[in-house]
């Protein structure tokens, strides 16, 4: 049974209710698709801490996709699963522009909405995909899909939390970079902006009594069902190439 926190307590809580699926060792389904492998998109989950690069991955490897010469006739989608954060409440939306509600934990995200695009992607569908706005702390509707995909490249800090995600992916990545260097790339990134010096301080105690915490506790255990591990992230050319030769063995005619 669900049991809420009170919000008018330590802001290093997490001012969500907490469900009993929580932790990665959660049972999903499996689907059955009568699809064949030809027919369902390649959907490559990369995970990973805040500020790892798993956007930079993922655009590393679409640039590195988009050029080859098998994949001239597909197209490749890229998917971030913070555009599937859940529909806050009025209070949760307070906490949130006050830098005190957790968006790294579990019960940030929508999974069954995540759930829903992607196997509605699968079975080839051209959904409206969902869109975050960071200032807000909104969801609204985003851009209708045009065509189907071939491949979708799907970045999140928690993407192989659930199970019932997983069994929806084709190859499960985790970027693995040490906090430090995480911190001191977000810190670099806040201090290039206008007000960086004056928000240094909260974003600290955020990553301190949030983020940190977070990573330790949900996102990094997720490392154990990747398929494959990825030091340095958009730097492991290796990795990449990695990727980039198995997709060329399915695609290839």
């Amino acid at each position: 049974m669900a049991q809420s926190i009170d919000l008018s307590s330590s802001p290093t809580l997490v001012p969500f209710h907490l469900e009993g699926d929580l932790t990665a060792l959660n049972l999903g389904h499996t689907p059955s698709d009568s699809l064949t492998l030809s027919q369902i998109p390649f959907i490559v989950g990369v995970a990973g801490g805040r500020a790892s690069g798993k956007r930079s991955m993922c655009t590393a490897l679409y640039e590195q996709i988009r050029h080859q010469p098998y994949m001239q006739s597909h197209h490749v989608l890229i998917l971030c699963q913070d555009d599937f954060y859940r529909n806050l409440t009025d209070h949760e939306r307070e906490f949130a522009l006050q830098g005190r509600l957790n968006m790294d934990h579990p019960d940030a995200f929508d999974f069954d909405y995540l759930e829903q695009v992607l196997s509605a992607i699968r079975q080839g569908e051209l959904v409206e995909l969902p869109e975050w706005n960071p200032v807000t702390f909104t969801r609204k509707p985003g851009r209708q899909l045009e065509h189907k995909p071939d491949v979708v490249l799907l970045t999140g800090v928690l993407i192989l939390y659930k199970r019932r995600i997983r069994n929806l992916l084709s190859l499960q990545v985790f970027v693995d970079i040490d906090s430090d260097t995480r911190l001191s790339r977000q810190v670099m990134a806040l201090m290039a902006k206008s007000a960086g010096s004056q928000a240094l301080a909260p974003m600290v105690r955020h990553y301190l009594s949030m983020a940190k915490p977070s990573f330790e506790e949900f996102i990094f255990p997720t490392k154990r069902w990747a398929d494959l591990i990825v030091p340095r992230g958009r730097d492991n050319d290796v990795a990449i190439g990695m990727i980039i030769q198995h997709m060329r063995e399915l695609f290839k005619e």
